[in-house]
């Protein structure tokens, strides 16, 4: 079996590395250490690999007598909310990788919504502890059509509905081509937020989309502008994680984001955030009377802490946000909606909440040159350890906070570098001369 744990999660090539053979024997590894006669829930986006390789793995899950609810499409927040709704004792869901073109990803998740990662995941990897059952108790698989209305009932029943539908929103909303276009309509509709949504088509076969989504961000940041939306925003394929754009077409980042949501948290609520957000962030908490918890390692590191703690919410600053309350696994669609709540509060447009907050946050450097070559030479040429998300890069330069993004208005690239660095000096000289190399 030949896969690869990247960015913490099992990642491979359909058929070439990853055959259907190997997905039905990484199946049958993890249905067994869930137990027969478990019940897991599953799901997929539209790409033909992911339904194949999502079959492929039911078989192994039925060959240890596991029970499966199969949700066909669905987006990530699904799976974690259905874990704890049905009391299953786990859960996954197939989906394209956003950073590794031609890839696709496993994410698996225990009760009661967690996903495993890292090195709990390699550990139940490598126990390779198949038990086979007797074909008397072979699992069995059901197939849940409701589960999108029923995830829709219990998003609207977590939020202010109310007072989202007197603000009457206008929003442009690009699902990506993914399954968040089966919840979408009917969820804003709901309440009756009016929108415009794009690339809701499932994709061809030919068609891969890996971070950072520039081109989606142009469009989106054009539409908001020409239709004056109140914002617009931006899912990846599987709606676990996400980019806000303000009312002027801007797109934010999550640390910005994180200030919207806010100005609804309750004074001495929790909140945990990775590593990767800017210093500011603990400014922005502590002023408003919140607990701010900076939480330092990896992705396990984090998921487990917000497991443990179950703050109000927890934001890994690369789009994707848990709100333990609802659900335990990165949910953007919930992380939209509570956008949305937060709003329908206060009588400022996105861009004036962030403009009234605006101690120093960060320094901003400009450049002329295309968000890749820079992107190539910090991240590429060993200057900066780097990580795509859907704004653009997230960048560890001599340990301290940078980011790369695009501009979709004065259509420049923006390197941002955390204020709070200690040694900002040096990485503004760094920046400086990978600008200048660049240009000459």
């Amino acid at each position: 079996m030949v896969y690869k744990i990247v960015n913490d999660r099992i990642t491979g090539i359909p058929n070439l590395e990853f055959t259907p053979e190997d997905a039905s024997y990484l199946g049958a590894v993890i249905g067994s250490w869930y137990g027969a006669n478990s019940i897991v829930v599953s799901g997929r986006d539209y790409n033909p690999s992911s339904r194949m390789l999502k079959r492929a793995f039911i078989s192994g899950l039925m060959s240890v007598g596991v029970e499966v609810m199969d949700f066909h499409e669905s987006v990530a927040g699904e799976i974690s909310y259905s874990i704890k709704r049905f009391g299953a004792r786990g859960g996954f869901i197939v989906v394209s990788n956003p950073v590794l073109m031609d890839h696709v990803m496993f994410k698996i998740f225990t009760n009661p919504g967690i996903e495993i990662v890292g090195d709990k995941l390699s550990i139940i990897l490598s126990k390779k502890d198949i038990r086979r059952v007797d074909p008397h108790n072979t699992g069995w698989v059901s197939y849940a059509e409701y589960i999108h209305r029923l995830y829709i009932s219990a998003l609207s029943s977590f939020i202010a509905y109310d007072r989202i539908m007197e603000k009457k929103f206008k929003v442009v909303v690009d699902v990506n081509h993914g399954p968040a276009d089966k919840i979408i309509p009917e969820l804003l509709s709901y309440l009756g937020v009016d929108f415009i949504l794009i690339n809701a088509s499932k994709p061809s076969k030919k068609e891969q989309y890996t971070y950072p989504y520039i081109s989606n961000i142009r469009e989106i940041s054009n539409i908001v502008r020409s239709t004056n939306a109140d914002m617009g925003l931006i899912f990846n394929n599987d709606a676990s994680s996400f980019l806000l754009l303000d009312e002027n077409g801007k797109p934010l980042i999550p640390e910005e984001v994180l200030l919207l949501h806010s100005l609804r948290i309750p004074k001495e609520a929790e909140v945990m955030y990775t590593s990767e957000c800017f210093g500011f962030v603990n400014d922005l908490l502590l002023m408003r009377n919140i607990k701010a918890y900076r939480i330092k390692g990896s992705i396990a590191d984090f998921l487990s802490k917000i497991a443990e703690k179950r703050p109000i919410i927890g934001l890994d600053c690369m789009g994707g946000t848990i709100h333990p309350l609802f659900n335990l696994g990165f949910d953007a669609i919930l992380g939209f909606l509570k956008v949305l709540e937060a709003l329908a509060y206060t009588d400022k447009k996105v861009s004036e909440v962030i403009k009234y907050h605006m101690y120093p946050k960060y320094y901003v450097v400009e450049t002329g040159i295309d968000l890749g070559e820079v992107a190539g030479s910090i991240c590429r040429e060993g200057i900066g350890e780097c990580k795509p998300y859907i704004g653009g890069y997230r960048v560890k330069i001599q340990s301290s906070n940078v980011v790369l993004t695009h501009d979709p208005i004065d259509d420049v690239t923006k390197i941002l570098v955390d204020i709070k660095s200690p040694n900002i000096g040096k990485i503004l000289e760094t920046i400086q001369g990978v600008l200048s190399t660049k240009k000459a």
